[in-house]
């Protein structure tokens, strides 16, 4: 069917972002084309960045309505345990795409992001549970104890709505961004259509989203206070990028973050949402 064709369409050139991000070299943290990152390599990406597409496209076919998150979830757990790739490589990446795959593109990627979020804010229990059974599947180590309004994941207990952990967890990047119509994501955008997506210029963004937004993987698994430090160095190195020692700056940051088990990972999920509605859009 043509929904069908088109939905494939649109996840694919969507998730050509989470494809493109991983690729990216050097930056400060992550996986690159040619760094690793603790367990996971750019061929866990890949193989995980194939299980996203599908689960975009098991989103797009259901449509923004009750239960698109959980048939993305669905598809792209399924997927991903056949394929292997270990650990989280891109949950956040398709949480964030997941709204963006099933609202049909508008005429401008800010309206489309502001309906999108509408959606994410819709989403019922069924996609709480599933996002909650996603959480434990790939045990982020950053989630530590948890006591709050909504229960804590791996309790066995679920919210009644995407809408209370969206609210619950508005001091992280990918929640604020589904909750408020994907700022960082729609400035990560404008920077790709005035400077380009060159390698070059793409490493320079992540710099540039740390060094404005810091990032809230840091803060909540190393403290604020290495968010903190973490925006004043990218800071610091975009300062040498300036006078074209960007590959050394970024060199320099990468290894002793790395020292510190430092990773932005927020930032990379928003870059890659960023990158997917620039090739959705042109």
């Amino acid at each position: 069917p043509r929904e069908m064709g088109l939905c494939i369409t649109t996840a694919e050139i969507l998730g050509l972002g989470a494809s493109v991000e991983p690729l990216i070299h050097p930056k400060p943290g992550g996986v690159t084309r040619c760094w690793g990152w603790r367990d996971l390599s750019i061929y866990d990406f890949a193989r995980a960045s194939a299980a996203l597409r599908v689960g975009l496209a098991a989103a797009c076919e259901r449509g923004c309505k009750q239960g698109c998150l959980a048939a993305a979830l669905r598809a792209y757990l399924g997927l991903k345990a056949r394929l292997g790739p270990r650990g989280n490589a891109n949950l956040g990446t398709l949480i964030l795409m997941v709204p963006l795959a099933c609202t049909a593109p508008a005429s401008s990627p800010s309206e489309h992001a502001g309906k999108a979020s509408e959606c994410a804010r819709s989403l019922g229990s069924e996609d709480a549970e599933w996002y909650y059974r996603a959480l434990e599947s790939v045990g982020p180590g950053h989630l530590g104890r948890y006591e709050g309004p909504v229960p804590a994941v791996g309790s066995g207990r679920y919210p009644r709505s995407m809408i209370e952990i969206l609210v619950a967890a508005r001091w992280d990047h990918v929640h604020a961004e589904l909750l408020n119509g994907y700022p960082l994501t729609l400035e990560a955008l404008r920077w790709i259509r005035e400077r380009g997506n060159s390698e070059e210029s793409l490493a320079l963004l992540v710099l540039h989203m740390i060094a404005e937004h810091g990032d809230t993987l840091i803060g909540r698994r190393w403290g604020w206070a290495a968010a903190k430090r973490a925006m004043a160095e990218a800071r610091h190195a975009l300062l040498e990028a300036e006078r074209g020692e960007a590959g050394r700056a970024i060199e320099r940051l990468r290894r002793e973050w790395e020292r510190r088990g430092w990773n932005p990972g927020a930032v990379l999920d928003i870059v890659a949402a960023g990158l997917g509605l620039y090739y959705l859009h042109g």
